[in-house]
C-alpha cells in the first residue's frame, strides 16, 4: 500500500564527500502557482421610484490597463446576480445590452490621468421602493500598474443626467451611488482581495 504521508516514507542527503545517508520522512516542496488578484467596489442605490422605469446614474473612474496596453474588464453584479461585464478605462461611449439590463457609459473630463465618466444602469431588477446592491468585480492580474474602479458620489445628479441623455431619453432617474457598502479592495496594489490559486505541485 503506498504511502499517504511522509511518516512512512525516507529521503537521503548526499554530503560533500558524495556519501549517502538516509533520513526518515521526505522532504517536499510544494510550488503554488497564483493566477490572478480580485478587486471589488460594493454599493446600494436610492430606492427605485414606484413608476414603472428607471435609469440608476452615477460616475465612476476606473483604471486597468495591463502589460502591452491590453485593457481589463469587470463584471458588474445586480442583487448578487452577474448582470453585464463592461470595460474598465474605456477608450471611448459604449452601450451594452444583455437580456434585462442595460448599461450605457459616458466619459467625462479626464480626473487625474483616469478614466472618469457617467454610467447608466437600466435594468428589469428594479423593485419600486427598494434599493439595489450593484458589485463590480475585477482581476488585477498580478501586475505593477495600478487597477482601480471608484466611484465619485459627489457627482451632480442633474450633469450625469445631462451627460447620458443620449441613453436613458426621458426615463427617469435616480441615484446610482446612494451609498457604498464596501470598498476594502477596490484598488490594486494598495488594497488586494482574494487570489486564485491556479495549480498546486
Amino acid at each position: 500500500m503506498p504511502a499517504t504521508s511522509s511518516l512512512a516514507t525516507t529521503s537521503s542527503v548526499i554530503g560533500r564527500d558524495a556519501s549517502v545517508r538516509p533520513i526518515a520522512r521526505v522532504h517536499r516542496v510544494r510550488l503554488v502557482t497564483v493566477g490572478a488578484n480580485e478587486g471589488s467596489l460594493r454599493w446600494q442605490t436610492a430606492p427605485a421610484p414606484s413608476r414603472q422605469g428607471v435609469a440608476f446614474v452615477f460616475a465612476a473612474l476606473s483604471r486597468f490597463v495591463a502589460p502591452g496596453g491590453v485593457r481589463g474588464s469587470a463584471d458588474l453584479y445586480v442583487d448578487g446576480q452577474r448582470a453585464v461585464t463592461f470595460p474598465l478605462e474605456p477608450e471611448g461611449s459604449y452601450l451594452l445590452r444583455v437580456p434585462g439590463h442595460e448599461l450605457c457609459y459616458r466619459p467625462l473630463p479626464d480626473r487625474r490621468q483616469r478614466s472618469y465618466g457617467a454610467y447608466a444602469l437600466l435594468t428589469r431588477a428594479a423593485r419600486p421602493g427598494q434599493p439595489l446592491t450593484l458589485t463590480a468585480r475585477f482581476r488585477s492580474g498580478l501586475v505593477a500598474e495600478q487597477m482601480l474602479f471608484r466611484l465619485a458620489p459627489e457627482a451632480s445628479l442633474d450633469g450625469l443626467a445631462e451627460a447620458l441623455r443620449s441613453c436613458v431619453g426621458t426615463t427617469p432617474i435616480a441615484n446610482g451611488a446612494a451609498r457604498i457598502l464596501d470598498d476594502a479592495r477596490n484598488r490594486y496594489p494598495e488594497l488586494t482581495g482574494r487570489f486564485e490559486i491556479t495549480a498546486v505541485f
